[in-house]
């Protein structure tokens, strides 16, 4: 494509071809060189939105950029006055601008040319728009044509600081480029970052999203994003390995749900240039890696971020032991590293950690699938300030240690899949969270924001740890995954499923009012069910199958106004299944496997005839019946005492019925006229018409 320039026709009587072919004057150097830029926006403009609106940016864009050819001049000719308050707002768009402007522009006064007359003395606010500099403008351009589709950016306007996705500070200059879920690719041959996008341009940008997009490349290097802060390129398709360096500026670093292999470079975590240490120029808040195909060691480089707040690497393939020295982050509030195997040994579940403080920021907590072994740590009993703690999978072995109902804010507690004896403790049945509506802290805390999904998993289903890896690409453990992206989104639940707890549920099991999930199949619970279950009026989810539990249902869990998922199979359950839609109203498989349960929705049906053991079941019917025919009794009771109070004085007292028969012939007189009066009217009215 050709840019073609007119020079118009010759002054008076001159030659054209000495008019041609003379110098440019200094004038007319100055307009070439606005106009070559104006001529490249149009072109711009073309390229990326058609004809029509290049022709209307030609035809109607005013120069006034055409009042300064340099800045150097600006500086020259403007006189220095700060006498007057009043400001004028000057834009210099579409020039060649390439260097700051001049400290001596700030807040100035002056008497100004600008083609159509003098400026007023006034002060001056210099607005350079997405002119300044000419480095930032191109950087931009450069990255949408780097595009599969640019079109839809729609980036044509005058001021770039109003461009889609962009956002620019007081002085001009672009620190925010968003712009995420728009179904962004770049052409084919292009890297990320890469020389054609010209990132390192943009030298004041600090945050970059470029989130829930298409984006395919590799990532060779970090290094040009020298002053970022916060890097967002989750839920792309990104591959290869990671970069070998960070920018030292970054704080926030999102990478979760791409496609990166390989182990973690050894210089990863050690920021900017020559640097030995991790510890050296450590800015880094939160790492966020997730859901990628990441193998090798925990670099212990990372337990030297001691401002890391949220460390989230959750299935990817990393082995190794977690090591001591995780101690070192203090500031965690967010640790998961769910779904990471190790290989030919297991970790201890404290960590080689005997006795610790630390922590005290830390809530939320998901180590399950981590092949932990060993008993449950006891300094977890010390982390006043944890919600959510999940083991998930693990080879955990020994008792719940007791104090763990001591932990004021913890409401969502995972603990199945494991090896775990013994009873449930009765202190974890005093939660305060899951114990009174008026201890509500968890919920009006602000909640914590995670900025990537992250996944529960329901452990209603028997699962071995091979098949965690194997169905981690489907987003599933055993039972359907659930992702929240804020810890108040999590339901007030615990999972005691898939253990060896033994002994009775304990009756205390009520007192958890505020619970909405409790699974504990796959045991060894035996006794009855409790009737205390009925007080958790918040409960959607009750899992109590595969255990030994005997006895009969109780006839109060059908006051659970919100259970949708009941599960009592292949226990010694007996007796008849209470009635009613909220039980009766749950599949057969609900409650197969115990042989002496009969009633809906089971196909064997109660016997009729009830032996000795059935007694108190007869009694209990035969009571029921005398107590719904008091309500019947007492209605007789009130008809007659009715009836006989009013026909009785008619009877026996003859001026009572007179007056009686009397009001009773003037009201049916009455209604007889109003009745006839009416009908008079509506004849005459259909007469007349």
């Amino acid at each position: 494509m050709e840019d073609k320039m007119g020079i118009g026709r010759p002054p008076g009587k001159m030659n054209p071809a000495s008019y041609v072919l003379r110098p440019f004057t200094k004038q007319e150097r100055e307009e070439l060189d606005f106009t070559f830029q104006h001529g490249t926006d149009a072109v711009r403009i073309l390229l990326l939105e058609g004809f029509n609106k290049a022709a209307t940016f030609v035809n109607t864009a005013k120069p006034l950029e055409q009042c300064v050819p340099t800045l150097l001049q600006l500086e020259r000719i403007i006189g220095i006055d700060k006498t007057h308050s009043a400001s004028v707002l000057f834009y210099f768009n579409y020039n060649s601008f390439g260097s700051p402007m001049p400290s001596s522009l700030d807040l100035i006064a002056v008497w100004f040319w600008c083609g159509d007359g003098w400026r007023a003395r006034s002060h001056i606010r210099w607005m350079i728009g997405n002119a300044v500099p000419a480095t930032e403008r191109a950087s931009l351009l450069s990255f949408a044509l780097a595009l599969s589709s640019p079109t839809f950016l729609k980036w044509t306007s005058d001021d770039c600081c109003r461009w889609q996705g962009i956002n620019c500070d007081e002085a001009g200059w672009v620190t925010h480029l968003s712009l995420p879920s728009k179904g962004l690719t770049f052409k084919q041959g292009t890297s990320f970052p890469s020389s054609k996008l010209a990132f390192g341009n943009l030298t004041h940008l600090t945050h970059l999203n470029l989130s829930h997009n298409s984006l395919n490349q590799t990532v060779a290097s970090f290094l040009s994003l020298s002053h970022l802060e916060a890097l967002d390129l989750s839920s792309n398709l990104l591959s290869g390995e990671l970069p070998l360096s960070l920018p030292s500026s970054i704080q926030v670093l999102d990478l979760s749900n791409n496609q990166f292999s390989g182990s973690i470079p050894s210089t990863f975590f050690r920021q900017a240039k020559n640097l030995t240490s991790f510890r050296e120029c450590s800015k880094l808040k939160a790492f966020r890696a997730g859901h990628n195909n990441l193998s090798g060691v925990l670099l212990e480089d990372i337990y030297n971020a001691t401002k890391l707040e949220e460390l989230a690497m959750p299935f990817n393939s990393l082995d190794g032991v977690i090591g001591d020295r995780i101690v070192n982050l203090t500031n965690l509030a967010i640790l998961d590293l769910q779904v990471n195997q190790l290989r030919d040994e297991e970790s201890p579940a404290d960590f080689g950690i005997a006795d610790f403080d630390g922590f005290q920021s830390l809530r939320f907590l998901n180590l399950g699938g981590c092949t932990l072994a060993g008993e449950i740590p006891t300094w977890l009993t010390k982390l006043k300030n944890l919600e959510v703690l999940t083991l998930l999978s693990n080879k955990l072995t020994g008792p719940i240690p007791s104090q763990l109902g001591n932990l004021s804010r913890l409401f969502y507690l995972n603990f199945g899949s494991n090896r775990i004896v013994g009873e449930i403790p009765k202190q974890l049945l005093r939660l305060p969270t899951l114990v009174s509506k008026s201890n509500r802290s968890a919920d009006q805390d602000v909640a914590y924001d995670l900025e990537l999904p992250v996944t529960r998993f329901s452990t209603s289903n028997e699962y071995s740890d091979t098949q965690i890896v194997t169905k981690r690409g489907a987003g599933r453990i055993g039972g359907i995954g659930q992702q929240f992206n804020s810890l108040s989104f999590f339901p007030r639940a615990i999972f005691l499923g898939h253990n060896s707890f033994n002994g009775t549920i304990p009756i205390e099991i009520g007192h958890l009012v505020r619970l909405q999930t409790l699974e504990l199949n796959h045991n060894n619970f035996s006794g009855n069910i409790p009737a205390e279950i009925s007080n958790l009026k918040d409960l959607s989810v009750l899992l109590l199958n595969e255990n030994h539990l005997s006895g009969q249902i109780p006839s109060s869990l059908n006051g659970l106004s919100f259970l949708s998922d009941l599960n009592v199979s292949y226990n010694n359950l007996e007796r008849q299944i209470p009635k009613g839609t909220q039980i009766q109203g749950f599949d057969v498989y609900v409650f197969e496997g115990n042989p002496k349960l009969c009633g809906l929705p089971l196909p064997n049906e109660c016997q009729a005839v009830k032996g000795i053991d059935d007694l108190d079941v007869d009694e209990e019917e035969e009571e029921e019946e005398h107590q719904t025919a008091w309500p019947y009794v007492h209605v007789g009771i009130g008809f007659i005492i009715g009836f006989w109070g009013v026909c009785g004085s008619l009877i026996f007292n003859k001026r009572w019925r007179y007056a009686y028969f009397r009001f009773i012939e003037k009201v049916q007189t009455m209604f007889y006229v109003m009745i006839a009066v009416r009908v008079n009217k509506m004849k005459r009215r259909i007469n007349s018409s």
